[in-house]
């Protein structure tokens, strides 16, 4: 999605890739030219890494690199990087145990069976649903940047799934469930935050000019929940003593709010096993 790394179920990277990978290729293709990396380029990087991946094996990043340069497939600069990532939307290639702190490549059909599920308009309503399901509300242009998909698709898949027309303001589903009332620390580049092109429904009203938010990327640094909306963000120091939690936040807090985010952070302190060395409140 995007051309960006994500986390799926096995079962799922299929049909996934299916649907979303060839606009990701399509939209690389200016690169691929920049870089010199042609069909024939491709076809032999792929007969290598797959000859070198064969039985079960598993490559570092530079290892894969050096079965590439020794097989002619020139990998400086950025041609290598591209070549992995072509491989893997192909679903050639995934990533798979990490070798200490170094990523490995393994052959997807060696790590995940194949298995027939959702092609065509079935996979596109499915995405739908997906989408929609976990971020509700959610506009059409929302879910066509998340995806990759263009926003005639985008719209065309909610109407698979038997949405009402309601223009880009469409959804399925409603807003925060009970399960996500409360306060909630989220770290940065969580899919609560990222999953949207237009966050300005995360942010309570009375906050929404906070100067805070107004650097780029506010909302993807780690932020605080409470009921569902961004109050604050917050930073955590690691010491002998334990965790000590620092949260910035956009307005005023009642003592019962400070109190939730004091139990969200104990809940995150006893999640890395350590006991909470202190909050402390600031404005942002």
């Amino acid at each position: 999605m995007r051309g960006t790394l994500h986390f799926v179920a096995a079962e799922d990277v299929r049909w996934m890739l299916g649907l979303l990978a060839p606009r990701v290729l399509t939209r690389a293709a200016g690169r691929y030219r920049q870089l010199g990396l042609d069909a024939a380029t491709f076809a032999r990087a792929e007969r290598l890494l797959t000859r070198a991946l064969r039985g079960g094996q598993l490559l570092t990043r530079p290892a894969a690199m050096q079965v590439l340069a020794r097989g002619g497939v020139d990998p400086a600069g950025q041609r290598g990087i591209h070549v992995l990532g072509w491989l893997a939307m192909r679903g050639r290639i995934c990533h798979a145990t990490p070798l200490g702190k170094q990523a490995t490549f393994a052959l997807l059909d060696d790590w995940v069976p194949a298995g027939a599920r959702w092609q065509g308009d079935d996979a596109l309503g499915e995405i739908a649903c997906r989408y929609f399901q976990s971020h509700a509300p959610a506009t059409a242009a929302d879910f066509a940047w998340w995806t990759g998909l263009n926003l005639t698709e985008a719209r065309r898949a909610m109407a698979l799934v038997g949405d009402q027309d309601r223009g880009d303001a469409a959804v399925l589903g409603s807003g925060p469930t009970p399960r996500g009332r409360g306060a909630w620390l989220l770290p940065p580049w969580d899919e609560y935050t990222v999953g949207y092109q237009d966050r300005a429904a995360l942010v309570a009203p009375a906050h929404a000019h906070a100067g805070a938010l107004r650097a780029p990327g506010a909302l993807l640094r780690p932020t605080v929940l409470l009921d569902g909306r961004v109050v604050a963000t917050w930073t955590r120091t690691l010491g002998r003593a334990g965790i000590r939690v620092a949260v910035a936040s956009l307005g005023a807090l009642t003592p019962a709010q400070r109190r939730a985010i004091g139990a969200a952070a104990e809940r995150y302190a006893g999640f890395l096993g350590q006991p909470i060395a202190g909050i402390a409140f600031t404005p942002a």
